[in-house]
């Protein structure tokens, strides 16, 4: 009985470290996207965050959808923060032709402030999460846009 108790005692020091995600209705925290700016510095009516990951291979799929996506509106506010290397990040940039801003995201950043990637969050101009949702298809990340859809339809081509 004795050997059954302190493998219970062990096992305690195992157990998963727990995140606290910000969901809907929270507001974002506040932190930095690169040396300078801070992701509220990005806010207007409107905010879309997507973290990607270049070793992720459900990544590369959203990346597609959410360059048609820039393709077919000629101004939409998205922030995209990925964990990549600084090569592929101006790959990245020069595909989205400097139509959104994209910075390196840590895998702490990533980590803290997203479910995992790819996800994508919507915040209203006060920073509150109105969408939070994992993608790798138009459908879903048209639910991540849908309570600030409104912003983005007086925009569309």
């Amino acid at each position: 009985m004795g050997e059954i108790y302190k493998t219970q005692t062990f096992h305690k020091f195992l157990k998963s470290y727990e995140r606290s995600i910000p969901g809907v209705g929270d507001y974002l925290p506040s932190f930095i996207v690169n040396e300078t700016d801070n992701i509220y510095g990005f806010i207007t009516d409107y905010l879309v965050i997507v973290a990607l990951s270049t070793t992720c291979y459900p990544c590369k799929t959203a990346l597609t959808v959410l360059q048609k996506f820039v393709d077919n509106i000629s101004d939409i506010n998205v922030v995209v923060m990925i964990d990549t290397d600084e090569g592929s990040l101006e790959q990245i940039k020069n595909l989205f032709k400097n139509n959104i801003n994209i910075f390196i995201a840590s895998n702490e950043i990533i980590r803290t402030y997203f479910q995992g990637v790819p996800w994508g969050i919507s915040v209203n101009s006060k920073g509150q999460i109105l969408g939070s949702y994992a993608f790798d298809s138009l459908e879903w990340f048209n639910k991540i846009i849908y309570p600030v859809k409104k912003f983005i339809s007086d925009n569309e081509e």
